[in-house]
């Protein structure tokens, strides 16, 4: 899906699809007593409200410890994209070096950077190419499929952990035998 879009569409959805994922975390972590959400939770994810930020979402994720360092690192790094081209007038690529600096260090990418240098190795060469060669080969225009690959294995590791979250919660209210409406989902 990312990769059929403009590289601007590709980051920006990308980026709103992480954005999704983190509030669908968020909503499993909140009570799901529907006064609380009316009164508490929705306005704290608002657009304006305290937790309507990509990266206030991403912040409190990672305050609560639900993040691994890399997982939480990738997260910064597509906000700064995110805001590279949301926020320049000019037109940016993942052909701009300053993008391809920052898309370089998305970790969730390097399965992907291993499969096509595997790929390029066994067709091509007798070397590893570099990720700055197999760019300019035009390669699935690499760098956004880096970081196609690293929004996908994000949201799939945030819902993931919603998973647990949720299972955790019918788990406690089966064991507390309770019909308390903040620990139903």
């Amino acid at each position: 899906m990312l990769l059929e879009e403009s590289d601007r569409g590709c980051v920006l959805i990308g980026a709103a699809a992480l954005d999704n994922a983190m509030e669908d975390l968020l909503r499993q972590i909140f009570s799901a007593d529907p006064a609380v959400l009316k009164k508490s939770v929705e306005p704290l994810l608002e657009p304006n409200g305290p937790l309507g930020s990509y990266s206030a979402k991403a912040q409190v994720l990672n305050a609560l410890g639900l993040l691994t360092p890399d997982i939480y690192g990738d997260l910064e790094r597509i906000r700064k994209i995110r805001n590279r081209f949301a926020h320049v007038r000019d037109p940016v690529s993942f052909d701009d070096q300053s993008v391809m600096d920052v898309v370089a260090l998305l970790g969730t990418a390097e399965f992907f950077r291993k499969e096509i240098r595997r790929f390029n190795i066994k067709s091509q060469s007798s070397h590893a190419p570099s990720d700055r060669v197999l760019a300019e080969a035009g390669l699935v225009k690499f760098q956004r499929g880096c970081f196609a690959w690293a929004v996908e294995e994000i949201v799939r590791v945030l819902g993931r952990i919603a998973e647990r979250i949720a299972k955790g919660r019918q788990s406690a209210l089966q064991k507390s035998g309770t019909n308390d409406p903040g620990l139903k989902n």
